[in-house]
């Protein structure tokens, strides 16, 4: 559902509380398999796997706060990242060598071209382009895959015990 809508911050990035954030989201939801549904006639699973790699673009205009941020993020769920943005090679450059990183995601920060997310695309990589919050539930699912696994738990109306 959070994939259908748009976060918006409601504060400025604070690294401290932003740290403290993810490491709650961590412990109490990301680390841990649970199923919220407690249907007896069936098992729904919600565990999180990490990402084996992800990358962070950086654009001219991205805010540094908001680029340290998402390094806690990544750093808090054990995702190691390809840290790459507009003082350290051009647009053009990545984009050259964005289907060759072996990424399947990319946290982007500041604005991009057209041209990036055509790229991006045709990689078959997706860029998580929300904007940058303080919340660990938020900015850490940027570099997790969220899976539900599903269990039926009766054998022709029958409940197994």
């Amino acid at each position: 559902v959070a994939q259908l809508g748009t976060w918006m911050p409601v504060e400025e990035v604070d690294l401290a509380t932003a740290a403290e954030s993810d490491a709650e989201a961590w412990s109490s939801e990301f680390s841990i398999e649970h199923d919220p549904t407690g249907l007896a006639s069936e098992s729904n699973v919600f565990r999180y796997r990490r990402l084996p790699l992800a990358a962070i673009w950086v654009g001219p205009d991205a805010v540094p706060a908001e680029y340290e941020r998402a390094r806690i993020a990544a750093k808090a769920s054990g995702v190691p990242v390809i840290e790459s943005g507009s003082d350290t090679e051009t647009e053009a450059t990545f984009l050259y060598r964005i289907a060759g990183l072996g990424v399947r995601r990319v946290r982007v920060l500041g604005r991009t071209s057209a041209g990036f997310h055509a790229a991006a695309n045709a990689a078959d990589i997706y860029l998580a382009t929300d904007p940058v919050t303080n919340n660990g539930l938020l900015e850490g699912r940027h570099f997790l895959r969220e899976q539900a696994v599903t269990r039926t738990m009766h054998r022709f109306g029958n409940l197994i015990r």
